[in-house]
């Protein structure tokens, strides 16, 4: 699974290098913080697995790149959420429109019978992937807690609701086609 893992990883970042001139890491971000901007920092780092010195300076990469911006935390002033800028979100666009030709070619390569099968199976296994690192990391601060370290922080996560009017329409319009079983405006 490794051999494979870094097989993957070492594809896709010299792809998406030829591309869009990122690393795979600076690509997550901007589907991370396109999904689900605005985010802190904090939970950023941990939804693509990284410290959160090592996330602020490809943070800052991005933000002098013109394709995240922070944005003011009104009721801690000490803090920031991140959102995408108009440029990041069209770079996000294209980031997740090869990402899912890249996973179709990638998934070609078993027949078809098996790759309903192969997906739970990699579902299955990135949930237990998900329990060995939330043991591994309890087990870390037990230790350091044990050792006298300081706790964990456990500060939640606040997000402010932004939404965009016109994709709030165009999301409305979508859903009440596809309740109705319509195709919606487009998609005729």
């Amino acid at each position: 699974m490794e051999i494979l893992s870094n097989l993957v990883v070492r594809q896709a970042d010299l792809s998406y290098q030829r591309m869009f001139g990122m690393r795979t890491v600076e690509c997550r971000i901007l589907g991370v913080v396109g999904v689900c901007g605005p985010i802190t920092l904090r939970r950023l780092c941990r939804e693509i697995g990284v410290d959160k010195s090592h996330g602020s300076r490809m943070v800052t990469k991005l933000v002098a790149d013109g394709l995240v911006e922070r944005q003011a935390d009104e009721t801690d002033q000490r803090s920031f959420y991140l959102a995408l800028t108009p440029a990041g979100r069209r770079m996000y666009g294209r980031i997740d429109a090869e990402a899912a030709a890249h996973n179709r070619v990638w998934i070609d390569a078993l027949p078809a019978e098996h790759r309903e099968i192969f997906l739970e199976c990699l579902d299955r296994l990135t949930e237990r992937s998900r329990a060995m690192l939330h043991d591994e990391t309890a087990f870390g601060e037990a230790r350091a807690a044990a050792a006298g370290g300081p706790p964990a922080a456990t500060e939640p996560d606040r997000a402010p609701l932004l939404v965009d009017p016109d994709l709030a329409r165009q999301l409305h319009r979508l859903l009440g086609a596809l309740l109705d079983g319509e195709p919606a405006a487009g998609e005729r």
